[in-house]
C-alpha cells in the first residue's frame, strides 16, 4: 500500500469518469452490490440513468481489476451558491431486479422419462443477465436430471428451489456477470485469502451463544424413473375372481369343475421397454413356493393356438397382469339350477391363493432421510433435491453456515478485490466474508466476518 496508490474508478464505455467519493457495499446474497460516486463535471457527459457503467480497483491510476458492472439508478444535482454543480451518482447491479422479475416454466420443464438438465433449467433461471457455471456442482456428482420444475414466482424463489434441487449454492461473480453454482458453503472458487499481514485489529467483536449444526432432512427425490427390481405380493381372496367354468355331473353329488379364473393385478408398474413387458415379471410364487408357469405378453396370448393346461399369467400393460388359474376338480355339489353359484364359490375356494412376483419397473420418488451435524437437529422437508446425494449436500451446506458465528468488522490495508462467499484466515481462525464495504479517495476496506465455530 506505501508503494502504490490504490483507487476505485468509475467507467462509462471505456473511458474513466473525474469521479471522488466512491464507496459500494457487497453482501453475501443474492441481492445487489449499491454504491454512489460524486461525478466533478460541468455536465453528465456519458452518465444516465439506467446507463451502465463499470466499477474497476485502480492502481496508480490503471485498472487492474474488475469489481462489478452497475448501471446508474438515481443521479441527485446538488447546485452551491456559485452555481457550481455537482452530480451525486447511486448505481447498483442489475441483480436485484433480475430476481424480483416474475417467471413462468410450463410442462416443457417437466419429463417423467429423460429427465430435464440441470444446464436447461439454469439458462432461463439466469436469464440473458447473466452467464451460469454448473461445473463445481458437476464434478461432484455429474448425469444429475431433475423431473419437475415447473414453476411459476419470482425468479429469486425458482433460484432457491434450482439450489435444492442440484444440491448447490449459488455465488454471484460480478466481475463476470456470472451464476456460479457450487456444493459448499463457501465459495469454493474462489481462493482462501491470509489477511494477517494485511489487516488492521478488528473494529467490533460479536460472540454470541453457540447455536446447534445439527441438520436433519426428510423427502423424496424430484428425479426421473428409476428402473429396479421389486418383490410384489397379492392376497386373491374369493371376491379377487372372476369364474369362467363348466359342470360335468360325475354322479351321484360329484361334479367336475372346469374352466378358469381370472384375477386382475393392477399397478404393478412395469418397465422393460426394449423388450416385452412380460420379461418384466420373474420369480413367481404361489403361496410361498416357487411356480412353475408361463407370463405371456398380450400379443403371445392372442397367438395361442390351444388353450393352456396350466396357470398362466398375461401382462396387458404397464399397470394390468391378467392372472389365470386352472379349474380342473371334482366337489360335491347340492342339484338345482341355483347351484351355479355354489360352483362359482367352490371354484373361488379352491384356488384362493397369495401370488407373488418380482418386478423390473418404476420407482418415480425414493424417501430419504439424511442429517448433518451433530444432535439436536433442526428438521427440514424437501421434495425438490434430484438426488439423495444432492439432499446430503444441501444439509452439509445449511448445517456448515450454522457453524459460521462469531461476527467481526476488520479493516484491510490491501489493494485486493475481495468477494462476500471467500474464506479469510486470521490469527488462527477461519473466517467467512460476510458483507464487503469500499469507499475510495481515499481507499478504504471493510470485511463484515463470520468466524468458523466448532
Amino acid at each position: 500500500m506505501a508503494d502504490s496508490r490504490y483507487t476505485l474508478g468509475i467507467y462509462a464505455d471505456s473511458v474513466r469518469l473525474n469521479v471522488e467519493r466512491v464507496e459500494y457495499t457487497e453482501p453475501n446474497a443474492i441481492a445487489p452490490l449499491t454504491g454512489s460516486f460524486e461525478l466533478i463535471d460541468a455536465t453528465l457527459s456519458g452518465v444516465d440513468v439506467g446507463g451502465d457503467l463499470l466499477l474497476m480497483l485502480e492502481e496508480d491510476g490503471l485498472a487492474t481489476g474488475t469489481v462489478a458492472y452497475v448501471y446508474a439508478k438515481n443521479i441527485e444535482t446538488i447546485t452551491d451558491e456559485t452555481s457550481h454543480k455537482r452530480f451525486v451518482v447511486d448505481f447498483e447491479c442489475d441483480i436485484g431486479y433480475v430476481m424480483e422479475q416474475v417467471i413462468a416454466f410450463g410442462d416443457t420443464y417437466f419429463d417423467a422419462e429423460s429427465g430435464v438438465s440441470p444446464a436447461t433449467i439454469a439458462s432461463p433461471l439466469c436469464s440473458s443477465y447473466y452467464t451460469f457455471d454448473l461445473s463445481p456442482v458437476e464434478a461432484v456428482e455429474s448425469g444429475i436430471v431433475v423431473r419437475d420444475f415447473q414453476f411459476q414466482g419470482k425468479r429469486y424463489d425458482a433460484l432457491l428451489k434450482f439450489e435444492r434441487a442440484i444440491g448447490g449454492k449459488a455465488y454471484i461473480h460480478r466481475d463476470e456477470q456470472e451464476i456460479v453454482f457450487v456444493p459448499t458453503y463457501h465459495d469454493s472458487t474462489l481462493s482462501t485469502v491470509a489477511v494477517g499481514d494485511l489487516a488492521i485489529t478488528p473494529l467490533h467483536e460479536n460472540k454470541s451463544v453457540i447455536l446447534n449444526n445439527g441438520v436433519y432432512i426428510v423427502g423424496s427425490t424430484n428425479t426421473v424413473s428409476q428402473t429396479i427390481t421389486s418383490n410384489k405380493a397379492y392376497r386373491l381372496g374369493s371376491d379377487s375372481w372372476a369364474v369362467f367354468i363348466n359342470r360335468e355331473a360325475q354322479g351321484g353329488n360329484s361334479e367336475t369343475l372346469k374352466g378358469w379364473l381370472r384375477a386382475t393385478i393392477t399397478h404393478p408398474d412395469i418397465r422393460n421397454s426394449a423388450t416385452p413387458l412380460s420379461d418384466g415379471i420373474s420369480n413367481v410364487q404361489l403361496d410361498g413356493s416357487p411356480a412353475s408357469l408361463a407370463v405371456y405378453s398380450e400379443d403371445d396370448l392372442s397367438s395361442i393356438a390351444e388353450e393352456p393346461e396350466e396357470d398362466f399369467m398375461a401382462v396387458l400393460d404397464a399397470i394390468s397382469i391378467d392372472f389365470y388359474r386352472r379349474v380342473n376338480d371334482t366337489v360335491s355339489m347340492p342339484a338345482g339350477a341355483w347351484s351355479d353359484a355354489i360352483a362359482a364359490r367352490k371354484a373361488k375356494q379352491l384356488k384362493n391363493c397369495t401370488v407373488s412376483f418380482d418386478v423390473y419397473g418404476n420407482k418415480f420418488a425414493q424417501q430419504f432421510t439424511v442429517s448433518a451435524g451433530a444432535e439436536p437437529y433442526e428438521i427440514y422437508e424437501t421434495h425438490d433435491c434430484a438426488t439423495v446425494d444432492a439432499a446430503q449436500r444441501v444439509a452439509d451446506i445449511i448445517s456448515d453456515g450454522m457453524n459460521f458465528q462469531f461476527k467481526t468488522r476488520m479493516q484491510l490495508d490491501a489493494g485486493v478485490i475481495f468477494r462476500p462467499g471467500q474464506l479469510v484466515t486470521y490469527d488462527g481462525g477461519t473466517y467467512i466474508i460476510d458483507e464487503v464495504s469500499c469507499t475510495s479517495h481515499p481507499y478504504h476496506i471493510e470485511l463484515t466476518l463470520l468466524k468458523w465455530v466448532t
